[in-house]
């Protein structure tokens, strides 16, 4: 008798990222659910955890392998390579027991982002062209260009 192990063989159940986030860091913590018969089967069970950089419901996702843990984990923090950047990214997770069956795909419900951290460039009011400076050169920006989360509170005083 053969049969489908998929149908029987329960897989963990992704918790985030689940879709709608925008990562700009280069670290993302991936978690789920392990599934409660993970014993049941008497065999190694371990996760596969996957990415997909442009997903679509239409064509087949292109699944990456981008880490393997045991059983007894239910997060995984991931360092996303600076290469990566995308507006259609999607994790999924499965578990692989010792005969190399899979259980189904546990993936993000909907499309998440990952980009660089870009800050906006401060305006620079002065020094002007055309402009004479003889013992030292001022330098005033916006304070609205400036990121407050990228400077200590001392440096921030100094320069506002």
């Amino acid at each position: 008798m053969t049969y489908n192990y998929t149908d029987y063989f329960n897989g963990p159940t992704l918790l985030s990222p689940n879709g709608g986030e925008l990562f700009t860091t280069r670290d993302i913590n991936i978690t789920w659910l392990e599934p409660s018969d993970i014993n049941a089967h008497d065999q190694l069970v371990w996760y596969e955890i996957l990415f997909a950089e442009s997903y679509s419901k239409i064509k087949a996702p292109n699944w990456i392998t981008i880490a393997k843990l045991t059983t007894g984990n239910s997060s995984f923090t991931w360092n996303v390579s600076e290469y990566i950047k995308g507006h259609r990214c999607r994790i999924g997770i499965r578990a692989i027991n010792s005969w190399g069956q899979t259980s189904k795909i546990s993936y993000s419900a909907s499309n998440f982002s990952i980009q660089d951290r870009k800050l906006p460039t401060p305006a620079v009011i002065e020094p002007t062209r055309n402009t004479n400076y003889y013992s030292y050169v001022p330098f005033i920006l916006d304070k609205k260009g400036i990121n407050r989360s990228m400077f200590s509170k001392s440096l921030l005083s100094n320069i506002l």
